[in-house]
């Protein structure tokens, strides 16, 4: 009985290889985490020049950060070649501390996009007698390298009683020019299971003062809120809690100061509307107090919900170009992987001289060759030998087997 020779061209670790290369090479996790941090804060940079030319914004760089990165501020106000902030409900907007946390800088972008070309009369008149600053990414270094800290390796957020890096210092210069009445950092909880990850942290003590008008001013707006249908709880945080966080350490030298956060488990419409909501009830609650601008227009005209969440978040923040570089990475680590599929391929399955052209290097799948049947096989004396050898049978390959009576 002659046995065809079975042919294994890859080793089981030679599989391995390939298909890490492939899974490698076509993994879009895999290209974005290559090309979301590259350009990530130039697309922020481009948006918000877009914005500065509308008539309702001006640009403005209020620092570096350690790498030199400039850091931007966007002003909102119904005059901004000429401000004047004597008169005006002053509100600073800090996004994306942690630069792994970037949703709510690309919402309030849109926000302060809309805002910004906004046509609506209630929104005029809100950007009339208010005086809005937006910082979308106070961490430009870690927003580009997609990472909860800044180049130097440190927490903004834990930075402020000391303010060592250039991000805190310029943040900190902004707030003494700008002098705020409302100050929001907005933040996003990353995969943690939390009770009340939805949440505005207020401070929880003090009857009187800066701690009673900040609780007030949250507790309206949360309020308002909540009536479009949209979960945010309010949280308080203690006397003896971590006063390095920016929004503690600004309530103790006097400005109503707040954090906001959503969970990155919510779907991304769900979140833009949180922080767009949240910051319109806020801005009106200041606006409206004894002018009388109507909530619902603000709403109407800052918050309008969008029917796609992806490209919501895409729009100002140039979706084609993000979508060529993802593509163009993609299919330049494709390459590779194709390169070696090929190179195994030819390599591993190559006729060896003097092997018939249907027997290969590799020596039969089967553990026993009879003489019998190695002889009658085509391959060469020298191949016959060492399968012979190799593949011989030996008594221990032998069944014992009883004899019949």
């Amino acid at each position: 009985m002659v046995h065809s020779m079975q042919i294994r061209p890859y080793s089981r670790h030679q599989h391995i290889l390939l298909i890490i290369v492939i899974l490698l090479a076509t993994s879009p996790v895999f290209a974005l985490a290559n090309t979301s941090g590259k350009d990530s804060y130039k697309n922020i940079t481009e948006t918000l020049s877009t914005i500065s030319r509308t008539p309702h914004a001006k640009l403005v760089q209020i620092g570096q950060s350690v790498k030199h990165r400039p850091i931007y501020a966007v002003l909102l106000t119904d005059s901004p070649a000429h401000p004047s902030f004597e008169r005006r409900n002053r509100i600073l907007l800090i996004c994306a501390q942690h630069g792994d946390e970037a949703t709510s800088a690309r919402a309030m972008l849109i926000w302060a996009n809309r805002l910004a070309n906004t046509s609506d009369s209630a929104a005029l008149s809100l950007l009339k007698r208010s005086a809005i600053m937006l910082v979308p990414v106070a961490n430009p270094d870690g927003f580009a390298a997609n990472c909860r800290l800044n180049a130097n390796g440190v927490d903004l957020n834990r930075d402020w009683d000391k303010r060592s890096q250039p991000e805190t210092k310029a943040i900190d210069k902004l707030i003494r020019n700008f002098r705020p009445q409302a100050f929001v950092d907005e933040h996003e909880w990353l995969n943690t299971p939390r009770v009340k990850s939805n949440c505005v942290e207020t401070p929880g003590f003090g009857r009187q003062g800066i701690m009673k008008k900040t609780r007030h001013m949250v507790l309206t707006a949360v309020r308002s809120t909540q009536s479009k249908g949209i979960a945010l709880s309010p949280v308080f945080y203690r006397a003896t809690s971590d006063s390095s966080l920016a929004h503690r350490h600004y309530v103790k030298r006097g400005i109503c100061s707040m954090l906001v956060e959503t969970s990155s488990n919510a779907p991304m419409n769900d979140r833009y509307r949180r922080y767009t909501e949240f910051v319109t009830a806020l801005v009106g609650t200041l606006a409206s107090d004894g002018h009388g601008i109507p909530m619902h227009q603000l709403v109407y005209a800052l918050c309008r919900p969008d029917t796609d969440a992806n490209s919501s978040y895409q729009t100002p923040m140039a979706k084609g170009n993000e979508q060529k570089e993802f593509d163009y990475f993609w299919f330049i680590l494709l390459i590779p992987g194709a390169a070696i599929l090929g190179y195994y391929a030819t390599r591993k399955n190559s006729v060896r001289p003097g092997i018939a052209p249907y027997t290969l290097h590799r020596r039969p799948s089967f553990g026993v060759i009879s003489l019998v049947d190695l002889a009658e096989t085509d391959a060469s004396m020298k191949l016959k030998l060492e399968l012979f050898q190799t593949r011989r049978s030996r008594p221990c390959n032998r069944r014992k087997t009883s004899r019949s009576n």
